[in-house]
């Protein structure tokens, strides 16, 4: 751990894309990760760096059966300029991010745009049998979300719940909070549980949430500003075009007290096959862009009727109440010698905090303070 957001910085120098920290599972255990800054590389950046800051575990595209960090938690950490995503999750069914702050990881000024994710969750490529409500999923609440693309997206399977977040100013032309369908993995998200979050923006944007595939509840959500689509609903695996039921496609979800500037969000409206949308009227329903393979009553439910049956899973969630046991180990990305990033510290009493932050992760050997230069402000 380190000693706190404003004491504790990591500033990634390399201009590369590998992750300043690699959390690769191969132990099984959990850790935990906590009271740091991490920098990526400027957004404005020419060309733009896709970097990440923390990537947890690893995927067999072939066969998955990955190694897991099930039950990790990254909590009261700063996340900054990180071209492609702030934290990456391969594989690990089970963990927390909660009590982050994610800025600016998108860039408008260069070609080439970059992803601007703040968390992506990636899962085994498996479709396991929908089990809303319960602990096998990756949590993100209490975060706080500015000047990014997606804060959340998905795909490979992946099961995620975002909750109790809040959103500002998101990049105009993109979706807040995201679900893939089925595109470059075998299997496009699986479930996702998104209530209870805060949206606000200044500028007219694309839309709230962008649900391409899978399954779910989206509730309680306050959506505040100019957004096209509230909710936007469509198929990733091949549009009107496929054959109902498209393989991993929307089949069960349910939507219900959602709002947008005051405005009770219901009923539905099919675009026609257009992303257009009129900020006026538009977002008081769900946005359906595919309407043959996705019908209301059938594939989803816009009548503000609650999931029979469902329950969230407690909140705030149990780890964050729990004591941490272990650590994963840590890969470094780098080559031998090179410099990953330098620790900034305020002030200098908080040198051994620093050091003590770095070995605490896990990583094995002096040597790897190669990677590191501490310095003054």
């Amino acid at each position: 751990m380190g000693a706190g957001r404003e004491q504790t910085e990591l500033v990634k120098v390399n201009s590369n894309t590998d992750p300043m920290f690699r959390f690769d599972c191969s132990t099984n255990r959990p850790f935990e990760f906590a009271h740091i800054t991490l920098r990526g590389i400027d957004t404005n950046s020419s060309p733009l760096l896709e970097d990440v800051g923390i990537s947890i575990g690893q995927l067999d595209m072939t066969n998955g059966n990955p190694e897991k960090c099930d039950n990790f938690r990254i909590h009261d950490s700063e996340f900054i300029s990180f071209g492609r995503a702030g934290i990456s999750v391969w594989g690990t069914d089970m963990g927390l991010i909660d009590n982050n702050i994610f800025t600016n990881f998108y860039s408008t000024t260069v070609s080439g745009l970059s992803t601007g994710y703040g968390v992506e969750v990636y899962g085994n490529n498996d479709w396991p049998t929908l089990a809303l409500g319960g602990a096998n999923a990756i949590f993100v609440e209490d975060n706080t979300f500015t000047g990014l693309r997606h804060t959340i997206a998905s795909n490979a399977g992946s099961q995620y719940v975002f909750r109790h977040n809040t959103i500002e100013e998101n990049y105009a032309d993109s979706s807040a909070i995201d679900a893939h369908g089925k595109g470059w993995a075998p299997t496009g998200s699986r479930s996702y549980e998104i209530y209870e979050n805060k949206l606000t923006h200044t500028d007219l944007y694309n839309s709230g949430m962008y649900i391409r595939g899978g399954d779910g509840v989206i509730f309680g959500n306050t959506i505040n500003g100019d957004v096209r689509h509230s909710i936007f609903l469509w198929n990733d695996n091949g549009g009107d075009s496929c054959t109902y039921p498209c393989e991993f496609q929307t089949r069960d979800l349910y939507m219900w007290d959602n709002m947008y500037n005051g405005t009770l969000i219901q009923g539905t409206r099919d675009t026609n096959g257009s992303f257009d949308g009129d900020p006026a009227t538009s977002p008081k329903t769900v946005s359906v862009r595919d309407a043959t393979v996705l019908q209301s009553a059938r594939d989803y439910h816009d009548d503000n009727i609650q999931r029979p049956g469902y329950s969230p899973y407690p909140y705030p969630h149990p780890l964050r109440a729990m004591a941490r046991q272990g650590t994963s180990k840590i890969v470094m990305t780098q080559q031998e010698g090179a410099v990953l990033g330098e620790v900034k510290k305020r002030p200098l009493s908080g040198l051994f905090t620093n050091l003590i932050f770095v070995l605490g992760l896990g990583i094995t050997g002096l040597s790897t303070l190669l990677f590191l230069i501490i310095r003054e402000d």
